[in-house]
């Protein structure tokens, strides 16, 4: 190293300007000690090491958490076939009526029907493109939703659990307990991003069906619906 004998800055040995005062380095003038190789002190020694050691476990962190995010969720039900049986359910779930009707859905059955909806849905721009929905019905009563997007290159599982809550006269909400991205926990300020093609799609093509829903009963891999009269 080259010390600035104005400054005192040290600067690469090829280096013509002093990177501390900008002053040009003239060898003439640099004392025999500028070109010393300068020991490290004890405390200096500790600093590097640290920094390394932060840097290493700076670098697994966004590992981590990258492999965390893009990680395949289990459970997803990409196989689902809808049935005849789930199509007249759901025809029966629609009709208009005074009287109440009860029909039940299989988790298989659910995810069939959520994803006949998106065969020319596109999303919005900037937003992950749905690509499929995975409905489980689960032991506790809340319903698991598995949203599979992609995002240019990247696919994206984010998996939502919720209460479904119904007040009898056609009112229907899911309250969101949790939401991840693969294996991460995601916050609720980011969640938006990742679900707003997911709700517009319900909106816009499961209307009638919510406001047909008087209650819900859910089971594990089942949810029985009761049909909200007309008044």
């Amino acid at each position: 190293m080259l010390q600035c004998p104005k400054c005192g800055t040290d600067n690469l040995l090829n280096a013509i300007f002093c990177r501390g005062c900008g002053d040009k380095l003239e060898l003439d003038n640099l004392k025999p000690e500028a070109f010393e190789v300068k020991t490290k002190t004890k405390a200096q020694k500790i600093m590097h090491l640290v920094n390394i050691i932060l840097g290493i476990i700076l670098t697994l962190a966004i590992l981590i958490i990258v492999v965390g995010a893009l990680f395949p969720v289990s459970g997803r039900l990409t196989d689902a076939a809808l049935t005849e049986q789930a199509e007249k359910n759901y025809k029966t779930l629609l009709i208009r009526n005074r009287n109440a009707r009860s029909v039940s859905f299989t988790s298989e059955e659910a995810t069939a029907l959520v994803n006949q909806q998106f065969s020319t849905y596109t999303g919005s721009k900037g937003s992950p493109t749905p690509e499929h929905v995975t409905v489980l019905f689960l032991a506790d009563g809340d319903v698991r939703l598995i949203l599979t997007a992609k995002l240019k290159f990247l696919n994206l599982h984010t998996s939502i659990k919720a209460t479904p809550t119904a007040n009898g006269s056609g009112t229907f909400t899911l309250d969101v307990k949790s939401c991840k991205l693969g294996l991460l926990p995601l916050p609720a300020a980011l969640r938006p991003k990742l679900v707003d093609n997911f709700t517009t799609i319900a909106n816009s093509t499961l209307d009638r069906a919510k406001a047909r829903i008087g209650q819900v009963t859910v089971l594990e891999g089942n949810v029985t619906i009761e049909r909200a009269p007309i008044k």
